[in-house]
């Protein structure tokens, strides 16, 4: 944990209390990350039709495989947040966790029901985890007489990461914290500086066979 990161969570703790501070910082964290991959896939594979075209001719199976990895992260990631508080007899991080933490009672109704509208946003995240991620239905598998489950869509992803975020802002703003625009997260030598790259060395590579 960097100094930084440990004045931001001291300062949760100080406003919300312990042990609802920690959690708060640690779920902001980890949604915080979860929009950083989201917005990866997005940058690598919803931004063009010129992007995809790089990538597919310069690694094809390997971004592939790099779209399937990111994906299916996300969705696990979308519901480890969401699931139940306590599993196999250990606590969990999870946003289920924060109506049982000490929260003012004239807040709780609604974290509640921003709770409640987070749950049924991910429910489709939750379920693909459960048949295809965490465990692989073997009735699925085999397809065997199994209505096979549509595949998660971006705007499923969208809406979930939304209501997500609505959660925790609003248990921020109740204790006189900042929300914070999980969607607008920025960073150095992302998939702009690596695109880049490729459609340099795809121009030269180009030239040469001319």
């Amino acid at each position: 944990m960097s100094l930084d990161d440990a004045v931001v969570r001291a300062r949760h703790i100080d406003k919300m209390g312990q042990p609802l501070g920690a959690v708060y910082n640690e779920l902001s964290d980890e949604l915080m990350w979860l929009h950083v991959q989201w917005l990866l896939h997005r940058q690598l594979y919803g931004t063009s039709a010129e992007r995809f075209d790089v990538l597919s001719r310069t690694a094809p199976f390997f971004f592939h495989v790099i779209q399937r990895t990111l994906w299916e992260n996300i969705l696990l990631r979308i519901a480890r947040l969401t699931d139940s508080p306590k599993s196999a007899g250990r606590g969990n991080l999870t946003v289920r966790r924060l109506p049982g933490l000490e929260i003012d009672a004239t807040f709780r109704g609604d974290i509640e029901a921003s709770l409640a509208e987070a749950l049924a946003a991910s429910g489709f995240a939750r379920s693909w985890r459960n048949q295809h991620l965490a465990h692989r239905d073997l009735a699925l598998a085999l397809s065997e007489a199994v209505e096979p489950m549509p595949a998660p869509e971006v705007a499923e992803v969208e809406v979930a990461l939304h209501a997500l975020s609505a959660v925790l802002n609003q248990l921020a703003l109740l204790y006189d914290e900042p929300p914070v625009v999980y969607g607008l997260v920025q960073f150095d030598g992302g998939v702009d500086s690596l695109v880049y790259y490729l459609r340099t060395g795809l121009r030269a590579k180009d030239g040469d066979a001319d």
